[in-house]
Parts: C-alpha cells; sequence; structure tokens
C-alpha cells in the first residue's frame, strides 16, 4: 500500500467534516468541558469522593443534564445547533461564576488527584489497558456507523430528530425507530447536531467502555479489593471481545453496562457511608439504564432490591417514604418524556410487537431453563468441533429431558441454535474465555468466602441472578451475546477478588494477560471493519484504506452502488425532499449519508399507511422523489410521481427537469 495514499486516507481525510467548518467540528468539545467543569466542582466539595466516584457522577449529572435539555428544546421544535450551543456553555459560564466567587472567597480550586499505577504489575496492567483503549478510539474514530440495527434504527432515529429539531416521535415505517428506548442515542444526537455529521456517533459507546473498565476497578475497591485486584477486574472487563467490538459500534449494549456499574458504585457507595447522595444518584443511574434499552431490567432488579433493603433498614417509616418519593419524582423526570411519547403512538410503554418478538412465552419452568441454558450456551464455543459438537448434543438431551423443543418459537427467536466456534463478527462475537474464568471464579469465591466476605458473595448473586432473570425472561436470539456484556462488565470485580488473593503468585496477571493476548484477533480484525486484516477472518479490507462512505456499506457491500447510483440521480434532478418506502429493517440511515445536500436543506420523510406512526404525517411533505423498497413495474406511480428506474427490489420515482 503507497505510503502517501495511506497517510491521506488516515489523516487528511478523516479530518474532513462533511464540508462544515472546523469550528462546528470543535462543538462537541463543550459536552466534554462540561464534564470537566462537573468533575472539578465535585473535586471540590466539602467533602470529595474518591476520584473515580467523582468521575462516575459527573458522567451521570452531564448525562441527565443531556437528556433533559432535549425534553425541554424537542415540544418547541428546537434542537438547534446554535441552542445547543448555548445549553451546553451554560454550565461553563455558572462554572466560571462559581470559580470567581470561590477565589473572592479565599478558596483554592483543587483539581482531583488521579494516582499513578505502583510497581511492575500495575504498569503493565496499565499500558495492557490503555493500548486496548487506544486501539478501539482509533478504530471508533475512522469508523462510521455501519452495524445493521444502527443504519435501520439507532443512527435513522437520531437523523430524523436532527431534520425535525426534536426527539417526538415522527411517522417511519421502522417503528422500532420510535417506540424503542432512546437514552444512549440522545446523547449522540448532541454531538450529531453539534457537528453537522456523526463523526463522533462511536464514542458515545467508546466512552462507556471507558468508563466500565474505571468502574469496576472502582467497585472492587468498594468490596474490599487491594490495587492489584483493581487492576485485574479492570483488564478482565478491557479484554471482553464483545466490549472491544462495541467500544467501535453504535449500538447501545456498553451504555446499557456502565450505567449498571455506575448503580452498582452507588449502592456499595451509599452501604460504606450511608451517605445520602449515594442513593440519589443510584435513583438517577437507574433512570438513565431504563432510558437506554429494556434489557436492562433483569440486572437492575437484584440491584434495587439491595437498595430498598438498606433504606428501610437505616430509614424511618417517614423518611422511607420522602425516599420513595423522591425516587418515583426522579425516575419521571428522566424516562417520563419517552414513556408519555410511546404512551400517546401506541397505547402502552411501548410497541406490543417489541414484547411479542422479544419476551418469552413460555414462562414455565421448563421454558425459563431452557432459554437459560441455550444462553449460557452462546458463550460456550471452543476452537474444537469436537467439543462444540459434544456439548451441542448434551444440551438437546437435557432438552428432549425437560420436554421442550430447542427451537420452540414461543421461547426463540432469531437464529438457529448450536454450538460455533468463536467469530469475531460484531452481532455474534462471544466471549468464552472470560466465561470460564468467570465460573472459576465464582467457585472460589464459595472457597474462600470467609477471607472475601459475605458482600461480596452478595454482590456475585445478584449479577449471576441478573443473568438468569434476563436468559428466561426473554426469548433466545442468536445475537442476545450482545446483551451479555453487561453480566460480563459487572462479574469482572469477582474475578479480580478471588484471582487478587494470589498477588504473590501472580497468577491473575499471568491468566489475564492470556486473555489479552486472544483478544488480539478482534481488537485488530472486526470483520466489518478490520484494522489491520487477518483473512482467515475476514475478507474486509483494512479500514486505513477505505473512504468513510464506503466504510458505511461494509455489511451489504452490493447494497452500495445500488444506493449510491439513485442518491446521485436524485441530486441530478435538483430534489431535496425525498419519500421513502422501505421494509421494516432497512439500512434506512445509508441514504442520509449519501446525499451530498446539506442537512438543513435536506428532507427525508417516510411514506406509510396503516402504522401507529401515520398520525405524524406532515401536512406541508411533498416529495419530489420517492424511493420504494419491494415496488414494481404493477405500481406505475406513487404520489404524481412516475416510475424511474427500477432495479434488484428497488424502484425509484421521480419526474425528471423538463417533464
Amino acid at each position: 500500500m503507497n505510503l502517501s495514499i495511506s497517510f491521506k486516507l488516515l489523516v487528511i481525510d478523516r479530518i474532513e467534516v462533511d464540508n462544515y467548518t472546523r469550528m462546528n467540528f470543535l462543538m462537541v468539545l463543550l459536552p466534554v468541558a462540561t464534564f470537566c467543569c462537573v468533575v472539578i466542582y465535585l473535586a471540590n466539595q466539602p467533602r470529595a469522593e474518591e476520584v473515580r466516584t467523582i468521575f462516575i457522577r459527573a458522567a451521570i449529572l452531564t448525562a441527565v443534564y443531556a437528556i433533559l435539555t432535549l425534553e425541554i428544546l424537542s415540544p418547541f421544535h428546537l434542537v438547534t445547533r446554535n441552542l445547543l450551543i448555548l445549553v451546553w456553555c451554560i454550565p461553563l459560564f455558572v462554572f466560571v461564576a462559581w470559580n470567581l466567587y470561590q477565589r473572592r472567597a479565599g478558596f483554592r480550586i483543587l483539581l482531583p488527584k488521579i494516582s499513578l499505577p505502583h510497581g511492575w504489575s500495575g504498569w503493565l496492567a496499565f499500558s495492557a489497558i490503555a493500548l486496548i483503549i487506544i486501539l478501539t478510539a482509533i478504530v471508533a474514530w475512522i469508523s462510521p456507523p455501519m452495524t445493521w440495527d444502527s443504519l435501520s434504527y439507532h443512527m435513522s432515529r437520531i437523523a430524523h430528530w436532527a431534520e425535525n429539531r426534536s426527539i417526538w416521535h415522527y411517522i417511519t415505517g421502522i417503528e422500532r425507530q420510535n417506540s424503542m428506548s432512546p437514552g444512549a442515542e440522545m446523547l449522540t444526537l448532541h454531538g450529531y447536531v453539534l457537528t453537522g455529521n456523526d463523526r463522533f456517533a462511536t464514542f458515545t459507546e467508546w466512552l462507556a467502555m471507558l468508563g466500565s473498565v474505571m468502574g469496576v476497578s472502582l467497585i472492587t475497591k468498594l468490596l474490599g479489593g487491594r490495587g492489584y485486584a483493581q487492576w485485574l477486574s479492570a483488564l478482565f472487563a478491557a479484554t471482553l471481545p464483545m466490549g472491544i467490538v462495541q467500544a467501535s459500534s453504535t449500538i447501545t449494549d456498553y451504555v446499557v453496562a456502565f450505567w449498571l456499574v455506575c448503580l452498582a458504585c452507588e449502592l456499595l457507595n451509599y452501604q460504606q457511608t450511608k451517605n445520602n447522595s449515594a442513593l440519589v444518584f443510584a435513583v438517577l443511574t437507574t433512570g438513565m439504564a431504563v432510558l437506554t434499552k429494556p434489557t436492562c431490567m433483569p440486572y437492575l432488579a437484584p440491584f434495587m432490591l439491595w437498595v430498598v433493603v438498606l433504606v428501610v433498614k437505616n430509614k424511618n417509616p417517614l423518611a422511607m417514604l420522602k425516599w420513595a418519593l423522591l425516587a418515583i419524582g426522579l425516575m419521571a423526570l428522566i424516562t417520563g418524556g419517552y414513556i408519555s411519547r410511546n404512551v400517546i403512538t401506541f397505547g402502552g410503554l411501548s410497541n406490543g410487537d417489541d414484547f411479542k418478538n422479544h419476551v418469552n412465552q413460555l414462562l414455565t419452568p421448563a421454558g425459563f431453563i431452557s432459554n437459560v441454558i441455550k444462553n449460557a450456551a452462546l458463550q460456550a464455543g471452543t476452537p474444537s468441533d469436537y467439543l462444540n459438537n459434544e456439548l451441542d448434543l448434551l444440551i438437546r438431551k437435557v432438552h428432549v429431558k425437560i420436554g421442550v423443543d430447542i427451537m420452540d418459537p414461543r421461547t426463540t427467536g432469531d437464529g438457529y441454535f448450536m454450538i460455533r466456534k468463536p467469530i469475531y463478527s460484531e452481532d455474534l462475537v462471544s466471549n468464552p474465555y472470560h466465561a470460564l474464568l468467570a465460573i472459576i471464579s465464582f467457585v472460589v469465591l464459595l472457597v474462600m468466602i470467609r477471607k472475601l466476605g459475605l458482600k461480596t458473595l452478595l454482590y456475585a448473586l445478584c449479577v449471576i441472578a441478573g443473568f438468569v432473570f434476563y436468559s428466561g425472561l426473554y426469548k433466545w436470539h442468536l445475537f442476545n451475546v450482545r446483551y451479555h456484556l453487561s453480566f460480563f462488565i459487572l462479574i469482572a470485580p469477582i474475578f479480580g477478588l478471588t484471582w487478587g488473593l494470589f498477588e504473590r503468585i501472580k497468577w491473575g496477571l499471568a491468566v489475564i494477560l492470556i486473555l489479552w493476548i486472544t483478544s488480539i484477533p478482534v481488537l485488530f480484525s472486526i470483520v466489518s471493519r478490520p484494522l489491520i486484516p487477518n483473512h482467515a477472518i475476514t475478507d474486509h479490507p483494512s479500514i486505513l484504506t477505505q473512504s468513510r462512505e464506503k466504510l458505511r456499506f461494509a455489511n451489504c457491500v452490493d447494497c452500495y452502488p445500488i444506493d449510491k447510483a439513485m442518491v446521485e440521480q436524485i441530486e441530478n434532478n435538483r430534489c431535496s425532499t425525498v419519500g421513502i418506502m422501505l421494509n421494516g429493517d432497512a439500512g434506512e440511515y445509508l441514504f442520509w449519508k449519501l446525499f451530498n445536500i446539506p442537512l438543513e436543506q435536506l428532507r427525508i420523510e417516510w411514506i406509510v399507511a396503516g402504522t401507529p406512526s401515520e398520525k405524524y404525517e406532515s401536512d406541508d411533505f411533498t416529495p419530489c422523489t420517492v424511493i420504494c423498497e419491494g415496488c414494481g413495474s404493477d405500481q406505475p406511480s406513487i404520489r404524481g410521481l412516475n416510475l424511474f428506474s427500477l432495479e434488484n427490489g428497488y424502484a425509484l420515482y421521480l419526474n425528471p427537469i423538463g417533464e
């Protein structure tokens, strides 16, 4: 590969911001500056917390602020770049005023003290984690959103929100864009509007990874682990293959895992200090988790029960009532807008089809056990076909014994059950070695319970209960491995604590470095976006050699020439109001990003009939072209536009200029 070409692709092309000025690009630093200001403010409180607690609480407050500002601006369609700049300048102005007041009062402004690693093992662990963080950041920076779920609804809903200048529901043929929990996308929307593109969209998940790795080390400390154990926990989390993959994507499972980590930190903090502020932050982070993804609920339940028990133990009845009302109020503040929009659109908390497609419909002991076994088996694949086949046969025999069809449609969604070798597809990558270590660590915990304490056992049981509840209550899908990320992140402190008992021998460090080596293929060669391609894993070329536009089509290479040709024809016809009629799982966002029309001039809206969101059809929308998936020559016109071309299942309707 020519070095000059590589340099241009990596440096020059990557810095371009889709015809927007560099000043627009730098606007994304405003939320970062706000976060830093909150960190400094919390570090200067009379009872300053441990530095990791400060960072976690600053993240919670910044995220809640971002969510609430969108809820306030959206009814008036004021989610614009200029107003978001003002939104993020307000806390900076407040911080400057507070800073001046503190200085006039004679108080020094202190920066949080960050401890450096101690000893060779600490520095080795830090270096291994730093390398993973840096490499995933490089992949996240170069790679645009390309996961199919993101192209279908995660990023598409963000594009519609930006177009509508509001997070309220809109007309769509992919109802998930409205119904699914929007928390992570709402955070991403700020960067999308501030910069005018999706350059930083992947960093929502990357930042969640960074926060989770730090958070599990704090949990380890709160459970009594020393520095060595804390580093082991952080390394366990950082080397998770699914975590590495998600850190450069725009799906939302790492964001959920981060909020769960925050909740565990605040729960343990409250148990240790009885500080009421920990309860407030526990409620806030619970609200953020619920707002991000409904799959968090089984993982949340055991920890929330633990919180309730602590409150009952430490508060009198009147105080308990006050805290209950406060918790309800804060949860409503964070999730109320999303829930109310769903009630208006779907008549319930969510679209009924979402529950039908995802909730286990055989909630009997046998149905529950079947799904727990099948979910655990998703993490059991080994490189050996023999072992995989033997385990697969054993699981099928168990299903015969309990009288449940392993592919019963009441318990099973997408995919065919079988034990597979580890693969590196972003939707299907598993964590088999981490799963084995999690089991071993729990056994060691039971043996060493006197040394590790009942609190550690209770924490481990809460994490395991979350996995069991999730597996039993939701349908088995082949891509459920993504939803297991929360379990593996939360179980990391148990690995650190148990293997940290052998600090002198350094067994834990040796094991975790082996895990780091096993993570190298997924670190460098994610199937759809390899940094350095391993041809035994992927046929895709390096992301260093591909344009950002082509990278978007990594999961649908054949779509690129067809979609590109249609968009070029539309632009040649000087059309900027585009109607779309696609299937319910189409990669809609690909069309948004192919247009070279500035965002404020482009208008893309769905044309649907008989769907819950049909009520949001705009009276003033008159398309000058329609892209229809599944239309044929038997439908010669739509909305007064004639059939112009028909290729590979896509029909383009437009009246050429002059006709």
